[in-house]
C-alpha cells in the first residue's frame, strides 16, 4: 500500500482515535489487516485526494 506514516502528537489525538500509528499502518502495507472505511477516509484527508482515486 502507500508508504505514509502517520504519528500521534498529542493527547487529544490519541483520544479520538485519529490519526492512525504506525502499527496500524504497517499492518495495511504488508496486508495484515484491511483498512475500514474510516480508515480509508482519514487517509484520504491526509493525503489531500477524493476518495474515489485512493481506492481505484
Amino acid at each position: 500500500m502507500i508508504g505514509v506514516h502517520m504519528e500521534s502528537t498529542s493527547p487529544s489525538d490519541l483520544a479520538c482515535g485519529s490519526p492512525r500509528d504506525r502499527r496500524t499502518i504497517h499492518r495495511w502495507e504488508y496486508a495484515q489487516r484491511v483498512p475500514n472505511l474510516e480508515d480509508l477516509l482519514l487517509l484520504a484527508d491526509v493525503l489531500g485526494v477524493p476518495l474515489a482515486n485512493l481506492v481505484r
